[in-house]
């Protein structure tokens, strides 16, 4: 089902028509009492190091405070000292009218983050990891495309930092300058590359209730690519802000770097596979996981190459 007629996103329209909607808004977005409540998911699995730092970057948002909510999901951590770290920032948590989840099985990110979602009220949900950063104008920014816009999902540019530390205090970030810029929601061109954005997003909670959130397959990753393109082929917009709102932390044995690249990249295809007929997969196949001289299955090259 879609929840409105509007048409699917067109990649370069939507991120304009969005980015037009920020700047419309000014630094006020009108009277904080008619701002929408806005929902934080923060999935959480052994870096309490690094989730107290994207924790402090919800903190600090400029974003009236009693219009936000976070729901911070661990998702079953076997780090001895996460314990402590949750019940430590508890009563914090308690005093704000935050949320923490302690998992007690390990859902991986798709449950994970479903399961956050579920816990949420506001109208509007931004799902975040735990180990990037969320620059002051993140929630306003995601707030005010949402409303103003008309997307059911929203994504952004992304600007890289590789530190342990806050970005804030990173040598190799200067400036605001984005490090990576995506298309935009375009359902065809998402067949080959993730044109759609990072996981880092801001859903139309009706919106996502339809699209039946993330599917929850657990060691795979690409469950945002999945989510995207199966949301864009059922006719739900999904925008850009053209623009980086948020710090991306480079971090070892990530999920993208400790997951199996093909069994990820076929999840990104299962929308495709399950709503184009059965004489066209074997195209679709060949271009993303190509056949090598020697039966094995190789890397993909062209288009499909910078699907990752």
């Amino acid at each position: 089902g879609r929840a409105s007629a509007a048409p699917p996103s067109s990649g370069s329209d939507g991120a304009v028509a969005a980015m037009a909607a920020v700047k419309a808004s000014g630094a006020g977005v009108g009277a904080d009492a008619h701002l929408p409540f806005m929902s934080v998911v923060m999935t959480h699995f052994n870096r309490p190091r690094l989730c107290r730092q994207a924790i402090q970057s919800i903190q600090d948002q400029d974003y009236p405070h009693h219009r936000m909510e976070l729901v911070l999901v661990d998702d079953a951590s076997t780090d001895p000292t996460v314990g402590a770290f949750l019940d430590e920032i508890q009563p914090d948590f308690d005093r704000r009218g935050w949320t923490i989840i302690r998992s007690p099985v390990n859902q991986y990110l798709g449950g994970a983050r479903n399961t956050g979602f579920r816990a949420t009220k506001g109208k509007y949900v931004i799902f975040m990891d735990d180990d990037n950063y969320a620059k002051p104008h993140e929630v306003r920014t995601f707030a005010t495309a949402m409303v103003r816009g008309g997307a059911d999902i929203l994504t952004s540019f992304v600007q890289f930092f590789w530190s342990a530390e806050s970005p804030l205090n990173a040598d190799e970030v200067s400036g605001d300058r984005p490090s990576y810029l995506f298309l935009g929601g375009d359902s065809e061109v998402g067949a080959f590359k993730n044109c759609f954005g990072d996981a880092n997003c801001c859903v139309r909670r009706t919106s996502f209730e339809q699209i039946g959130g993330y599917t929850e397959d657990k060691n795979v990753g690409f469950e945002d690519w999945e989510m995207y393109a199966n949301a864009t082929l059922r006719g739900f917009r999904v925008d850009i802000i053209p623009e980086s709102v948020y710090y991306y932390r480079f971090t070892k044995g990530s999920m993208q770097r400790s997951t199996d690249y093909l069994r990820n990249r076929r999840r990104s295809l299962r929308p495709y596979l399950q709503s184009l007929p059965q004489e066209v997969h074997p195209v679709l196949l060949q271009a993303v996981f190509p056949k090598q001289a020697d039966g094995t299955v190789g890397r993909p090259v062209g288009l499909a190459e910078q699907g990752d």
